[in-house]
C-alpha cells in the first residue's frame, strides 16, 4: 500500500508593534509590521490499489474553517494589533520573527492539540520570513 502526504496552508495578517531590547540597530526602537502567517497541515494519502488515492472519512487533511477557528483565532489574539514586548515571553526574548515562530508552536498551538502541524512560515515583510518545519 502506497501511502503519500497531503497538505493544507491557511495564511492569514496580523498588524503589530516590538522593538528589539538590547540590540544595536534601527530595529530597537518602536516600529511595526503587517505580517502574514503560513500554517500549513498534513496528512497521509493512501493509496490501497494503483494510483486511486483518497483520505478516509471526510476527504480533507483539515477543514479551512477549523483552522480559522481554532489556529488563525489563538495566533490573532495572541499577536493581532499588539505590542509583543508585552508578552511576558518576550521581555526575556527579543521578538523576532524566529521567536515569535517558536512561541506560536510551543504555546499558541501546542503539538497536542495541533498535531499534524508541519510547517509555519511569518512573513515580517514582503520579502522576509522565518519558518520552522517538524522534522520527519
Amino acid at each position: 500500500m502506497e501511502t503519500n502526504i497531503l497538505s493544507v496552508c491557511k495564511i492569514f495578517e496580523i498588524s503589530y508593534a516590538h522593538w528589539l531590547q538590547d540590540y544595536d540597530g534601527k530595529c530597537a526602537e518602536m516600529h511595526g509590521h503587517n505580517a502574514m502567517i503560513e500554517l500549513e497541515f498534513k496528512d497521509s494519502v493512501i493509496s490501497p490499489q494503483g494510483n486511486q488515492q483518497h483520505f478516509p472519512n471526510s476527504g480533507m487533511v483539515l477543514d479551512f474553517s477549523a483552522i480559522k477557528e481554532g489556529a488563525e483565532q489563538k495566533v490573532k489574539e495572541t499577536f493581532d494589533h499588539k505590542c509583543i514586548n508585552s508578552i511576558p515571553y518576550f521581555k526575556k526574548y527579543r521578538p523576532t520573527a524566529e521567536n515569535m515562530i517558536i512561541y506560536i508552536r510551543n504555546e499558541i498551538l501546542p503539538e497536542n492539540h495541533f498535531p499534524t502541524l508541519t510547517r509555519i512560515r511569518f512573513w515580517e515583510d514582503r520579502d522576509s520570513y522565518a519558518e520552522w518545519k517538524a522534522e520527519d
